[in-house]
């Protein structure tokens, strides 16, 4: 198991972060901001059902990094890169309308930056 780990490590650690942030939403509910209704919409990404949906995908995702099955990559890494995208999306428009200017939280920074090296990961496939 800890030789697929080390081989699937990209695969790995999104899983592990996508669990790691549908914890942190389950456990600290409310975290967007909710001052119109644009904002009302994405703020129900950390609510409860959305906190439990990011925890099952990347339990699914370690899941098959640890075992090594190669038939589910494509599908996790589709499922990573749709999730983090849906939350930088929803972290830009909560930097835009509190703030006026997207990219003003870590949050969005760190959202973007994890769905472009998804997506680098799904083009170049480095450990697979």
């Amino acid at each position: 198991m800890y030789k697929y780990i080390k081989r699937n490590r990209f695969l790995f650690w999104r899983g592990v972060e996508s669990l790691s942030l549908g914890s942190f939403f389950l456990s600290n509910a409310f975290v967007f901001a909710r001052p119109d209704f644009i904002n009302s919409i994405a703020s129900h990404l950390d609510d409860p059902p959305f906190a439990t949906l990011l925890i099952l995908v990347g339990s699914f995702t370690v899941f098959v990094a640890m075992f090594n099955e190669r038939q589910f990559f494509s599908i996790c890494l589709a499922l990573n890169e749709g999730i983090w995208v849906i939350y930088f999306i929803a972290f830009a428009i909560q930097d835009f309308e509190a703030r006026g200017h997207m990219f003003t939280s870590i949050g969005t920074v760190l959202s973007f930056m994890v769905a472009i090296q998804i997506m680098a990961e799904a083009f170049w496939g480095g450990d697979r």
